[in-house]
């Protein structure tokens, strides 16, 4: 996919591609009529928009983001080639939790920062991002705080973040930055009030079937703009075995769960989901947003183009490709990446656009 080649296999390819693809389409369901999106203006993913405010409507020329990972995950070299790739895709690039190297500074306003429980990092300038997002849910430890080890805390992560280096690192646990639904809207209120009403002010959460559309109802009514809810998998894969094999809902139960909710309260025209958690292939990509999600993030899948084999080494600061460790990150040329991570997305993008057009839709928001 990194050379912009489509993976999906006809029937007989005998040269089966390592990651094999079946979409059955039956046309007798179909109600609207297929289009050719190849010759015709059909099934166009490319004019997006994240937010649903006028004064902070941002349009986006690809449904899949790039998923929350911090500076301190990955290596300075990996993380500036995902933030070039969104920039040449048009599509925000959110930061995860601990600030950005000041490196990035040119690339800021295409960034999305996040704060999290542990409230890391300098906190300044913060008109120079796109937007905010709270976190109020880890991704890849489920229901645990977040942690960067020791041996990835070196004194650069340490300046960033404001902290002692080369000592782990834990986001406080459970995720609590509010403790009422009404300090909620205060915390928006406050966060418009610096930022001003063009910034975008988004919600991370991790949802559990008895809750989630309590939450989001909460998170729209308090006036977000955009809310992430993340099921199974982790972003980088620096979780345990055991978080990403036993915990976490299938994404796709999230997402209708969410949107339902939301049209019921007639709240549903004045937020847009965001939805994370297993999106491996265009397929699923696809369904999250038949679901009802408006964009879909993933985030170990931007790390494969970057030479990751998924070693199960994040956590450790052994990355020997220098994506989720400092110590190797001269390996990986940001240009290089960016240019293959670009041409996985576009790759992406044409099998859900072909498959759009097979299912009679015209544009994104017909698909959602």
């Amino acid at each position: 996919r990194s050379e912009r080649k489509s993976m999906t296999g006809s029937m007989h390819n005998y040269q089966r591609p390592l990651e094999w693809e079946n979409f059955l389409i039956d046309a007798s369901i179909i109600l609207n009529p297929q289009r050719d999106n190849m010759n015709e203006f059909a099934g166009k993913l490319t004019n997006c928009y994240l937010g649903k405010h006028p004064k902070r409507r941002v349009r986006v020329k690809t449904p899949v983001f790039d998923a929350h990972m911090s500076y301190g995950s990955n290596s300075h070299e990996a993380a500036l080639a995902r933030l070039i790739a969104s920039m040449r895709l048009g599509r925000p690039f959110f930061t995860g939790e601990g600030y950005m190297h000041p490196d990035f500074a040119p690339g800021f306003r295409q960034c999305v920062a996040q704060f999290g429980t542990g409230g890391f990092g300098p906190w300044v300038d913060l008109a120079q991002f796109m937007g905010i997002s709270m976190k109020y849910g880890q991704d890849a430890k489920k229901g645990k705080g977040g942690r960067l080890p020791g041996a990835k805390n070196d004194y650069e992560i340490a300046v960033l973040r404001c902290i002692e280096p080369f000592k782990d690192v834990n986001s406080p646990n459970p995720q609590h930055l509010q403790y009422s639904i009404e300090e909620l809207r205060m915390r928006v209120e406050s966060l418009r009030a610096v930022l001003g009403d063009d910034k975008l002010v988004g919600a991370d959460i991790y949802g559990t079937a008895w809750n989630v559309e309590h939450i989001v109802l909460a998170l729209a009514q308090a006036g977000f703009d955009y809310i992430t809810i993340r099921g199974g998998g982790g972003t980088t894969g620096a979780a345990g075995a055991t978080d990403l094999e036993n915990k976490g809902l299938d994404i796709l139960y999230f997402g209708k769960v969410a949107h339902d909710a939301l049209k019921r309260e007639g709240l549903r025209e004045k937020i847009s989901l965001i939805g994370e958690g297993n999106f491996t292939t265009p397929k699923a990509a696809m369904l999250g947003l038949m679901v009802g999600f408006d964009f879909v993030g993933t985030g170990m899948r931007h790390l494969i183009p970057l030479g990751c084999t998924m070693c199960r080494r994040c956590h450790t600061g052994q990355c020997s490709w220098g994506i989720t460790s400092r110590r190797y990150g001269g390996r990986i040329d940001p240009e290089e990446g960016a240019d293959m991570i670009v041409g996985m997305i576009e790759s992406w993008q044409r099998g859900m656009e072909g498959l759009a057009a097979g299912l009679g839709f015209t544009t994104h928001e017909d698909v959602v």
